[in-house]
C-alpha cells in the first residue's frame, strides 16, 4: 500500500524519479537544461496549498502542454467561480438542442479533455510506482456526459460497461484498506487505484477527483464520478491489489467510488 499525501511524501516520490514521465527517456543533471518542473494537475486546475505534484520533465516536453494547460485551467477553473474574458477564453461553449425531447443544454466543442485526464494518471503512475506509463491504452470515463455531434445534433456517449465495476473494486478495494492514494492541492485533488488480475496481466483500477468536477456536467444526466483503467504485464513494487472475496460493499452512488 502506497501513501502519497503530504509535501515531504510528494517532494520524495518526485526527488527519485530519473526519467521524464510523458517520453520515458531519463532526465538531464541540471535543473532548466536537463529538466523542468511541470506541475501536476496544471497549477491552474487547482487552487490549494501544495497545489500540485511537482513533477520533472524534459523543458520541450513540458512546452508542448501549454495551451491544453491553459484551455483546461479555464475551464476547471469555472468551478471556483473564475471565468476568462471573452477576448482570452479558449473554450467553445455551445447551446445545444436534445433531438429527442427538445430541452437545451451547454456543451464545450471540441476539447478532449480525456487527453488531459490521461497525462494526470500516467504522472501519478509515475510518482507511486517509479516506472514510465505510455498514453496508450488508458480508458477513461469522465465524470460528466461526452458526445459527438456529427451533423450538429448531439449524441451522448453510453456510460462504458465497465464503470460501474470498477467504482465496486475501488469501494470494496477501500474496505479491505488495500488502496495506493496520491492527493494534493490542500484536499482539491484525490487519486486512488487498485490491481486487479485480468487472464494473465494485470489491471490498475483507478478513480480521480478534482474539485467536484462532475458539477461541470450538466445535471440532466446522470451524475458520476471519474473512473478509468489500464493494463500492465507485472504488478508495479508494493502496489495494491484488490481483494478476491466479493463481500457486498456499500454505493452511495453506484457510479462515484468518492460519494459518501
Amino acid at each position: 500500500m502506497i501513501r502519497i499525501l503530504t509535501d515531504d511524501d510528494r517532494e520524495k516520490a518526485v526527488r527519485r524519479l530519473r526519467f521524464c514521465y510523458l517520453c520515458g527517456e531519463p532526465l538531464g543533471p541540471k535543473r532548466g537544461s536537463g529538466w523542468n518542473r511541470d506541475h501536476t494537475p496544471p497549477t491552474s486546475y487547482v487552487t490549494g496549498r501544495g497545489a500540485a505534484l511537482p513533477m520533472r520533465t524534459h523543458p520541450e516536453c513540458n512546452a508542448a502542454w501549454s495551451l491544453r494547460d491553459e484551455r483546461g485551467g479555464q475551464l476547471m477553473s469555472t468551478m471556483i467561480g473564475r471565468y476568462p474574458s471573452r477576448t482570452q477564453t479558449r473554450i467553445d461553449v455551445t447551446n445545444f438542442i436534445d433531438a429527442e425531447t427538445g430541452t437545451s443544454f451547454f456543451g464545450v466543442r471540441e476539447f478532449g479533455i480525456e487527453t488531459d485526464v490521461r497525462r494526470i494518471v500516467r504522472a501519478f503512475h509515475a510518482a507511486l510506482y517509479d516506472e514510465f506509463l505510455a498514453e496508450d491504452g488508458i480508458l477513461i470515463s469522465l465524470p460528466f456526459a461526452s458526445g459527438h455531434a456529427p451533423s450538429g445534433v448531439p449524441v451522448p456517449d453510453p456510460i462504458p460497461d465497465w464503470h460501474r465495476a470498477a467504482v465496486i473494486d475501488l469501494r470494496r478495494s477501500q474496505g479491505f484498506d488495500r488502496l495506493d492514494h496520491l492527493a494534493c492541492g490542500g484536499g482539491e485533488c484525490d487519486y486512488i487505484c487498485t490491481w486487479t488480475r485480468a487472464s494473465n496481466r494485470w489491471r490498475c483500477v483507478f478513480g480521480l477527483r478534482l474539485h467536484e468536477w462532475g458539477n461541470l456536467g450538466d445535471p440532466a444526466f446522470q451524475q458520476r464520478g471519474c473512473v478509468g483503467l489500464y493494463h500492465r504485464n507485472q504488478l508495479p513494487s508494493n502496489a495494491s491489489t484488490a481483494p478476491s472475496i466479493a463481500v457486498p460493499v456499500r454505493l452511495p452512488n453506484p457510479l462515484d467510488p468518492f460519494a459518501e
